[in-house]
């Protein structure tokens, strides 16, 4: 993996409800607490220079693969396997969304055989062992506690 510059991003938005994005980048290495301290300062300087409002603010470091290993044949990101996790909060859930699921993954067998991810397939043990870890979340900041779901579903 390479490490490439972070970006900070922000988002702003019009009297029409269009939006454009000003992007700035930082030096690698720098740490996630100088990243956000120079987001807000920067966002601090383009306020009195635009007539947009901003509206969001982004801190990215980005990483691509030097060597990236080729796409198995057959692949198709368009096949997404969703699990769906109860969340810390009660009656709130949480989606994680895997592009590419393998077949490998499904139920042979049963009334979910071809639809439904095998929760006892290692791989999958594994990912749901990290998610549930206490690390991971929904966007509203819900801890991921337990998987509900999990099913294979293709979008156009």
């Amino acid at each position: 993996m390479l490490a490439k510059q972070p970006l900070i991003g922000f988002t702003a938005l019009d009297g029409t409800d269009s939006s454009a994005v000003a992007r700035f980048w930082i030096h690698r290495g720098t740490e996630v607490s100088a990243a956000m301290s120079a987001a807000a300062a920067m966002r601090g300087r383009l306020v009195p220079l635009s007539s947009c409002a901003f509206i969001r603010q982004s801190v990215v470091y980005p990483f691509i693969e030097m060597a990236p290993a080729a796409p198995l044949a057959g692949a198709q990101a368009t096949r997404v396997g969703v699990f769906v996790f109860a969340t810390s909060e009660p009656d709130r859930y949480a989606i994680v969304e895997i592009p590419g699921i393998l077949d490998a993954m499904l139920l042979t067998s049963g009334p979910g055989a071809g639809v439904q991810i095998d929760p006892a397939a290692p791989a999958v043990v594994n990912l749901v062992a990290e998610l549930t870890s206490g690390r991971w979340c929904n966007p509203f900041g819900q801890v991921l506690i337990d998987l509900v779901a999990a099913f294979v579903q293709v979008r156009p």
